[in-house]
């Protein structure tokens, strides 16, 4: 059984908020689909990265059953 860790992977970085309650990146969520969070991703940078990570198991694990965990 192989393990492999991918950075893309790991949940959104919201830059400066990384570590702050959730309820502190609740109101400005919805500006940042397309911006990114400052110092961090976009929700659409986060997507890209999940979209690219699925298609390259798709491809290197053809055929074989793959288990995909997130923090």
């Amino acid at each position: 059984m192989a393990i492999r860790q991918d950075r893309r992977l790991l949940e959104c970085d919201y830059g400066r908020l990384n570590g702050c309650p959730q309820t502190a990146r609740a109101a400005p969520r919805s500006r940042h689909i397309d911006e990114p969070f400052s110092g961090g991703q976009s929700y659409r940078e986060v997507l890209a990265a999940t979209e690219a990570l699925l298609g390259d198991q798709a491809t290197y694990w053809d055929g074989s059953r793959v288990l995909s965990m997130g923090p």
